[in-house]
């Protein structure tokens, strides 16, 4: 990738609250991605960067980039920061994980080919100055034996934690590019970078080829969370209830429960079985009976 096309030549739909759920998901339909503008206030992004600023100065291990250049070393980043199951280290993280208009957006999104969904993963991605773009890809790709036409297994929430710029690697997407045969790859005037304010989220479908930008500049970081959902009979990318064992997801809504697998999956609609049992059967039967009423 040279340059990709500016937001004035193609550009992704964007939306304000109260969303349209019809006018979002024909977005989607239409470009495989989306953006929804000022989903949380600025005194929730302020705490979620607080709380990451103090786990990385207590961790300083923990997301640092790799040290060699290997071919994975180089789709992760070589100045990128990169940590996961975040669900399980920010208090303020359910909140994002379980906000309403992305999470409806996912069920809906996915409903042709799931009953419920889990979290896949919840990852923070610091790209700091100097580090190039990283190579393009699909995310369902985790999933090689999945068939991926019609509807998606699995979609992204990227959350802008900071400005996300052309200069400071705003998040490439080829629109439509989901709907393109296995093989083919985009052009650099197919391309176009998910501009974006603190607080927006940038939704797209998890088989949308997509990157992270290259950051041009000598003191500016693009920070933001990776929230990703998947069918809930697939294996996820994070193992939520070792993430977020029982005694920590007791504190939690029932929809983050559900989200980490705290729930069984009823494929019987779909003329298939029920997942995710426990000794006691519905696993959330561990919290409160009515739970799983």
């Amino acid at each position: 990738m040279t340059g990709p096309r500016t937001a004035a030549e193609v550009s992704l739909d964007r939306h304000v609250a109260p969303f349209d759920q019809q006018a979002v998901d024909a977005s989607v339909e239409r470009h495989g991605a989306t953006i929804l503008r000022s989903v949380f206030p600025p005194a929730l992004v302020a705490r979620v960067n607080a709380e990451v600023d103090d786990w990385l100065a207590t961790h300083p291990e923990d997301g640092q980039p790799p040290t060699d250049s290997d071919p994975y070393a180089a789709y992760l980043g070589l100045r990128t920061k990169r940590v996961n199951a975040m669900i399980a280290k920010l208090p303020s993280l359910p909140e994002l994980v379980a906000n309403e208009p992305t999470v409806a957006w996912a069920r809906r999104v996915m409903a042709p080919r799931c009953t419920a969904i889990l979290l896949n993963t919840s990852e923070l991605i610091e790209i700091q100055p100097g580090e190039s773009a990283q190579p393009m890809h699909r995310d369902s790709q985790c999933w090689a034996h999945v068939p991926m036409a019609g509807a998606p297994v699995m979609v992204n929430a990227m959350i802008a934690l900071t400005r996300f710029t052309e200069e400071n690697g705003a998040t490439v997407v080829a629109p439509g590019s989901f709907g393109w045969g296995i093989e083919r790859w985009p052009q650099d005037t197919e391309l176009t970078q998910a501009v974006m304010e603190p607080g927006d989220v940038l939704l797209f479908r998890g088989d949308l080829i997509h990157g992270g930008g290259p950051n041009r500049t000598v003191d500016e970081r693009r920070r933001a969370v990776s929230i990703s959902y998947c069918a809930g009979w697939l294996r996820t990318v994070d193992n939520g209830v070792l993430a977020v064992p029982p005694d920590r997801a007791r504190a939690l809504d029932p929809t983050t429960r559900e989200l980490l697998g705290y729930a069984i999956y009823d494929g019987l609609p779909e003329f298939g079985g029920v997942l995710g049992l426990t000794a006691d059967g519905d696993p959330r039967y561990l919290f409160e009976p009515a739970d799983a009423d």
